[in-house]
């Protein structure tokens, strides 16, 4: 939303991608365009209404693409592409409140153009990337690299009030976990691997120097697929999990994945070092459960919204109506 209430909305398909702003009261489409890009994944606004995108161009190899679009939808204040000599793919952005860009993704190109960067060089599999550019379009301030050897991709990214940026997504560790694995920090969360497939969590400061990086896992699967922060620069990640020792809090509204659980939504707030889960807990019933995306308020209460095909997910609104439903959920504050 900008600064009057008016919504904004990015989509993508077989009828092509397109951004739509619609009135604060819902009830007209004040422009609804089309980019002409292969496929179009984040968006935000800033207050002026200013739309900026990220997404993917095809350029022989994919590329990631990230516009800004005046408030009337009618022209595109700047338009770059990132990439090197692979697969480059955009999946999220966020703004700090000077108007620079922080992009995330992920990219196969050993050539994807670094800038003051934490990680110069892939590591191999494909790797995550963090870019800042810069609030006229024209230079990065950062963009580096994020992975170990065994494959990684950043899925979301959120920045605090300072410009500090924040990102998750999933992690393959390589053959050999002593080798080559993704780079996180000592005294994090979760510095070592907890099994096949992990989420992650990830700071870095303005300038692009890491902070601090962490697992989140068991010993099965985890996808960290959503980010938020609150104002005192807490990290809230969603994301999904197959494992049965999934690392939660004794807090937790859930403990244990539900019987016959084919993978749980979870919820975990990081420690503003990044040091430890403050909270974490499972969100399913007997069947999967997908968390989307994540938000939080001033007041550090949390909401999480995705799908449910458990006929028994906790719920104490509306009760299960087909084979897959939406849900919602609100966690208490601090």
């Amino acid at each position: 939303m900008d600064g009057s209430g008016n919504a904004y909305v990015a989509s993508w398909g077989s009828a092509g991608e397109t951004v739509t702003k619609i009135n604060a009261a819902g009830t007209s489409i004040l422009y609804s365009v089309s980019l002409g890009w292969s496929d179009v994944s984040g968006i935000q606004v800033d207050s002026a209404g200013h739309a900026y995108v990220v997404g993917s161009v095809n350029a022989g190899q994919p590329d990631v693409a990230v516009g800004k679009l005046n408030p009337s939808g009618t022209a595109f204040v700047y338009a770059v592409t990132l990439g090197g000599s692979g697969s480059d793919e955009g999946t999220d952005i966020a703004l700090d409140t000077a108007g620079n860009a922080y992009i995330t993704g992920a990219t196969s190109s050993w050539d994807f153009p670094v800038v003051n960067a934490f990680q110069p060089t892939q590591r191999g599999g494909g790797d995550a990337f963090i870019a800042k550019l810069n609030a006229t379009g024209t230079a990065l301030s950062f963009s580096t690299y994020l992975g170990g050897q065994g494959g990684d991709q950043a899925n979301a990214i959120a920045v605090d009030s300072s410009g500090n940026a924040y990102v998750t997504g999933t992690t393959l560790p390589p053959n050999d976990t002593a080798i080559g694995s993704f780079p996180t920090t000592p005294g994090s969360a979760q510095p070592t691997v907890g099994g096949w497939l992990d989420a992650f969590v990830a700071k870095f400061d303005s300038t692009g120097s890491r902070v601090y990086a962490s697992y989140i896992g068991g010993s099965a699967m985890e996808m960290g697929y959503s980010i938020a922060v609150s104002g005192s620069g807490i990290a809230y990640v969603a994301g999904l999990t197959e494992s049965t020792n999934f690392p939660t809090t004794s807090s937790a509204y859930q403990t244990v994945l539900a019987p016959g659980d084919y993978g749980s939504a979870f919820v975990v707030q990081l420690s503003p070092t990044g040091n430890a889960y403050t909270y974490s807990t499972l969100l399913g019933g007997n069947s999967s459960d997908h968390v989307s995306s994540i938000a939080v308020n001033a007041s550090g209460t949390v909401f999480v919204t995705g799908t449910t095909w458990s006929t028994n997910f906790p719920t104490n609104v509306y009760a299960d109506a087909g084979s897959s439903d939406a849900f919602v959920t609100r966690f208490n504050g601090p």
